[in-house]
């Protein structure tokens, strides 16, 4: 939501993690504050409270009685504050929003068995409880290492014909690094552009570079793509790298950004490719 202010309304503020994270820090405390008493006094009615283990030490017995699963409190805090104040098409952030939840509904099914049989063993045995947790961080790792390994080539061929079917010939590879998504080329003044964005799925982005003196390279800097200037200043005028067009002039050629913006997601509209000259340095 606060991201949303500073995207659509201009509230600049916003922009910053450290301000938002701020922000997120005091609505879930307030949160915390406002709902863990309640919660306790819920939880006081409904006899929700931990069987002591029959082996521990005496003193555990003083706890006889205390309403347990009260960390419900703060994970709800904690997923309502990220969902009101993060970047919510950072694919990190929405991973370690499941990682959360996993790992918290294994804790929920092993709490409530307890205290609905009223019995500290009737909880997960400890086997099923790692293998659960097993699962869980398999599928988060999972997803992270697919969406940072998945797109962080880019390759150069050219489509022929070989053996009588189109193919790919002599594919090179000319940039391993960040995941990047709608690459595309252009030439400019004798030399040859790699232009990309980063993976943001259907949000506006950042524009990248590369550039070389040859078609198949090398594309420099070397495996480190260089923001385009002017694109972070509203995220390429909130689109995605599309394509280049090159309009050959009597005085000079100029190339066009056709910027995508694809989705209606955001409120940016729906198919409407933002068309930009670019200027060029040096």
């Amino acid at each position: 939501m606060f991201y949303w202010f500073y995207r659509h309304l201009d509230i600049n503020i916003f922009q910053y993690i450290s301000v938002r994270a701020g922000i997120s820090f005091f609505i879930s405390f307030l949160l915390t504050m406002y709902l863990l008493p309640k919660f306790i006094a819920w939880a006081k009615t409904k006899n929700a409270s931990q069987p002591i283990y029959e082996h521990a030490p005496e003193a555990h017995l003083e706890k006889a009685g205390t309403p347990t699963m009260g960390g419900i409190v703060f994970i709800f805090a904690t997923i309502i504050a990220t969902l009101l104040t993060a970047k919510l098409n950072n694919f990190y952030i929405m991973g370690g929003l499941l990682t959360v939840v996993l790992f918290s509904l294994i804790g929920i099914q092993d709490d409530y068995s307890k205290i609905s049989k009223n019995q500290n063993s009737a909880g997960l045995s400890a086997r099923v409880k790692l293998i659960f947790q097993f699962i869980a961080a398999f599928a988060v790792v999972y997803l992270v290492y697919s969406y940072g390994q998945g797109r962080n080539k880019i390759y150069l061929s050219e489509i022929g014909v070989r053996d009588g079917n189109v193919d790919l010939l002599d594919v090179k590879e000319i940039f391993r690094g960040a995941s990047r998504e709608g690459n595309c080329m252009f030439k400019y003044n004798g030399k040859y552009y790699m232009a990309a964005s980063n993976i943001y799925g259907w949000d506006g982005s950042f524009a990248y570079y590369l550039v070389a003196d040859d078609i198949y390279g090398p594309y420099k800097p070397i495996n480190e793509m260089q923001l385009m200037p002017g694109s972070e200043q509203d995220y390429a005028h909130v689109s995605q790298t599309g394509f280049f067009y090159t309009i050959p002039g009597s005085e000079q050629e100029t190339v066009l950004f056709c910027g995508d913006r694809w989705a209606e997601f955001a409120g940016n509209g729906l198919g409407y490719n933002q068309w930009v000259p670019l200027s060029f340095e040096g």
